[in-house]
């Protein structure tokens, strides 16, 4: 993607070069809701519905700058990882397999997300990537490529 953004950096005319506005900032935020589990941070979405209307600019402000410069902050990435039985009751003996995670991003990280995954699903992925693509069973495609 970077490659794409350097492009659209430099060819100085039309482009489909993303850039992040103010109503997209706002529409992701509203798609997270209310009450959704906070971060690391203990920012919720409510924090951004009902802060003043200038912290969504500044959130595009920073988001384009994350864009073009392509680094994001190291506190961005992290997550708070919890331990979710698979089974209900109460068992003697657990083991890992007996647990999923679920992981609590920072809302400002949610918010990234929903507005960078527009960008990146139109980006051509190699063929060596098929777990990765939209309506495509890993299960089906490692009968192809293992041939049983």
């Amino acid at each position: 993607m970077q490659a794409e953004v350097d492009k659209c950096l430099n060819d100085g005319g039309e482009h489909d070069c993303p850039y992040f506005s103010t109503d997209e900032i706002e529409n992701a935020i509203n798609k997270i809701g209310l009450h959704a589990t906070p971060g690391h941070d203990f920012m919720t979405a409510e924090h951004l519905i009902y802060a003043h209307p200038l912290v969504i600019v500044i959130l595009a402000r920073l988001f384009n700058i994350w864009l073009f410069s392509g680094h994001l902050p190291a506190k961005l990435c992290l997550g708070i990882t919890t331990p979710i039985p698979k089974f209900k009751g109460h068992k003697s003996t657990a083991n890992f397999d007996d647990f999923r995670g679920i992981t609590a991003n920072p809302v400002i990280s949610k918010i990234w997300e929903i507005c960078i995954l527009p960008y990146v699903s139109k980006l051509k992925i190699s063929d060596r990537q098929f777990g990765f693509k939209n309506r495509v069973l890993v299960q089906l495609m490692l009968f192809i490529k293992l041939g049983k």
